[in-house]
């Protein structure tokens, strides 16, 4: 069977990740890692399409944007920590030591958590 350029009996459709993303999300698959898996994109990007497009709102990783803080105390540490060199990073350490008795004075618990897992 000879085929020109324009004649083709199967057309097949090459999808973006993002597109593979959304369709994937869309039929029902909600888990970002399953997600990341069959589409062959990191985990960070497949959270970051889906908060983009509003599909989620609950997705914070490294390379999430910090347009979507994670929580109310997100806010409190935003510009504040860095360990490009020492004198930053002993600069974030006494931040987050001053935060840390910060909400202990506020009997905090759950700010006081928050600085510990930042």
């Amino acid at each position: 069977m000879n085929k020109t350029l324009f004649e083709m009996e199967e057309h097949e459709t090459i999808q973006s990740k993002k597109d593979m993303i959304l369709s994937l999300f869309n039929s029902g698959t909600k888990e970002i890692e399953t997600i990341a898996a069959i589409s062959g994109a990191k985990p960070s990007y497949v959270g970051s399409v889906l908060q983009k497009e509003g599909l989620i709102d609950n997705y914070f990783d490294l390379y999430t944007s910090t347009a979507h803080p994670m929580n109310i105390y997100s806010k409190h540490f935003q510009g504040k920590l860095g360990f490009k060199d020492v004198f930053t990073a002993r600069q974030s350490m006494r931040n987050l030591e001053q935060s840390y008795n910060y909400f202990a004075t506020q009997q905090d618990r759950a700010g006081q958590h928050h600085t510990l897992e930042m």
